[in-house]
């Protein structure tokens, strides 16, 4: 992976544009800041003492840095005709952004489904939903108030039991 040193125009830029999350690294004098898209890692330097980049970043920045990695998964042998869910609620104001989700149902079958979906009961914004094996990278963003859901459903309508599973990865602040 390519590392490129840039100013904070370029730095903001990038995680803005990406919808990246980044890593803050303080010393007495500055803060070294790190974000990663994948194929190309940017850094900067912003120097503590004064100006408008040190300004922009602490009232903008600062507190989206360093998230804590987040995962949702669920796994089960799902008997005939059941539906199980399993729910997330971040609190108010805090932020998931989801890199990879994905669903698996054994064996295959129309009748059984693994879904992920975001405030089934408000905008009910489907993630995923799958009734076989699927990965998908994806940068999908949320914020929580305290009710609103992020929910894992495995559903199983057929006659016989299935092993199904759904997850999501990514960072959390």
């Amino acid at each position: 992976m390519a590392t490129i040193n840039v100013n904070w125009t370029d730095f903001k830029a990038f995680i803005s544009l990406k919808n990246i999350p980044h890593q803050s690294f303080s010393t007495d004098n500055q803060y070294l800041l790190s974000a990663s898209d994948g194929s190309t890692e940017r850094t900067c330097l912003i120097d503590k003492d004064s100006g408008t980049d040190k300004t922009d970043y602490e009232a903008n920045y600062l507190s989206h840095g360093n998230p804590a990695p987040f995962e949702q998964r669920s796994y089960q042998s799902v008997g005939a005709y059941t539906t199980v869910t399993s729910d997330f609620v971040p609190t108010n104001g805090q932020t998931i952004k989801l890199t990879e989700i994905g669903g698996t149902a054994s064996p295959t079958d129309a009748n059984v489904t693994s879904s992920i979906v975001w405030d089934p009961a408000g905008a009910n914004t489907l993630i995923l939903s799958t009734h076989d094996d699927a990965v998908q990278q994806t940068l999908k963003t949320f914020v929580g108030n305290g009710t609103k859901i992020l929910r894992l459903t495995l559903d199983n309508q057929s006659a016989g039991t299935r092993i199904i599973g759904a997850y999501c990865v990514g960072v959390i602040y």
